[in-house]
């Protein structure tokens, strides 16, 4: 059997190609913004851990979404993740997920202790929302997988 011969972390070229699509999820509705370009490398074996950054939103509309003033702040937070977590490719932003009155970011990960670290410190400077963390074992990018299909 063949198997995917990848390149260094060090060495990945990290091509964007963004997409969103929409749904409902547990009769809510649901976007996800899903980085389409990063195909070619799911299941990179130096990224086997999955990160969910969660952010419980403050005022959600009547479905579960932010208004626009909440999404600005959203859109630092993820800003601030994406600059703290892809280091020297150490993590690699794969999209969001808005619902039920949460976004939740989610990355790879090669450093689940760096991780931990670095989310404290993003934590640290966000006066505007809590965020919460889960690190997970996907070696096969199943949540990638499902936001991309």
């Amino acid at each position: 059997m063949f198997k995917k011969k990848y390149p260094s972390i060090e060495e990945l070229v990290i091509k964007e190609e963004w997409g969103l699509s929409q749904g409902t999820y547990q009769d809510k509705a649901i976007f996800i913004r899903a980085n389409k370009g990063l195909k070619k490398i799911a299941r990179h074996p130096q990224y086997p851990h999955q990160v969910g950054v969660a952010v419980p939103l403050n005022n959600p509309n009547e479905h579960g979404l932010p208004i626009s003033a909440e999404g600005e702040q959203l859109n630092e937070i993820e800003d601030q993740l994406v600059d703290a977590l892809e280091v020297k490719n150490e993590s690699v932003f794969v999209g969001a997920i808005s619902t039920n009155g949460m976004r939740e970011f989610v990355f790879y990960t090669s450093d689940p202790e760096q991780v931990i670290e670095k989310i404290n410190a993003v934590q640290e400077k966000t006066e505007t929302h809590k965020i919460q963390l889960i690190i997970q074992e996907d070696k096969d990018w199943l949540t990638y997988k499902t936001m991309v299909e």
